[in-house]
């Protein structure tokens, strides 16, 4: 479920909805995508967005709806959260959790005002978003994708919070800017994974959500009712 489409984005202001369209593509799985209301949120279980409806079962939580869905569909999604060999999938969880808990609250920060990083000085924040911003840029290099030229749960992470950052125009300027000034690979890479797989034809539009206390059907081809 999405609150409302935003201009610029290609999926949702909410990276962690972007994070779960993005990973949908990648892997070829069918979805309807639609809309909630903050009362919706207040009623979804976690207190968290995304929610996926898939036949009886509603999931919350971008981490657990990719889960669920790859143990649903089996070894060939699993085999898309991660890369197989334990370095590779170490430094993958890692991203992970550099975007969603360090700079997710840093963006947070500068749109919103102190939430997570409360008793740090602008100046301060800055300095860690540029040093996150700095490793992701080494790792992705020149690569079509973090970890080569397969996507995976990592590169949908990364690619929601900078679709954000670039395209979510005036909602994070200071970020814009410092990855226009020093980090040109990374608007590359979001710019590729855009094209790739959202392209011309993608129509953000939404429809209507459903109740939360009602699982939608189950579609017929293989895919999620996807909710944020």
């Amino acid at each position: 479920m999405d609150f409302a489409p935003t201009p610029g984005v290609v999926g949702s202001a909410s990276p962690f909805v972007t994070k779960v369209e993005a990973w949908l593509r990648f892997v070829g799985l069918d979805y309807e995508k639609r809309h909630g209301s903050l009362q919706d949120f207040g009623k979804a279980s976690k207190g968290k967005f995304p929610i996926v409806f898939h036949g009886d079962n509603i999931v919350p939580d971008s981490h657990f709806i990719i889960r669920y869905l790859a143990r649903t569909y089996g070894q060939q999604l699993e085999a898309a959260i991660a890369p197989a060999d334990a370095y590779s999938h170490a430094v993958a969880v890692a991203v992970l959790a550099l975007v969603e808990t360090h700079l997710y609250f840093g963006a947070v920060y500068f749109k919103w005002g102190p939430q997570g990083m409360g008793r740090f000085a602008p100046e301060d924040v800055a300095l860690l978003m540029n040093e996150d911003l700095k490793a992701i840029s080494a790792l992705q290099g020149d690569k079509p994708f973090l970890f080569g030229d397969q996507p995976y749960e990592a590169d949908a992470t990364v690619f929601a919070i900078l679709d954000v950052i670039l395209y979510h125009k005036g909602a994070f300027p200071q970020l814009e800017a410092l990855v226009h000034e020093k980090y040109h690979n990374l608007i590359r890479y979001t710019d590729h994974i855009r094209d790739a797989y959202f392209g011309p034809s993608y129509q953000p539009s939404l429809v209507p959500g459903p109740a939360l206390q009602k699982a939608a059907p189950a579609s017929a081809s293989p895919g999620a009712k996807k909710d944020d």
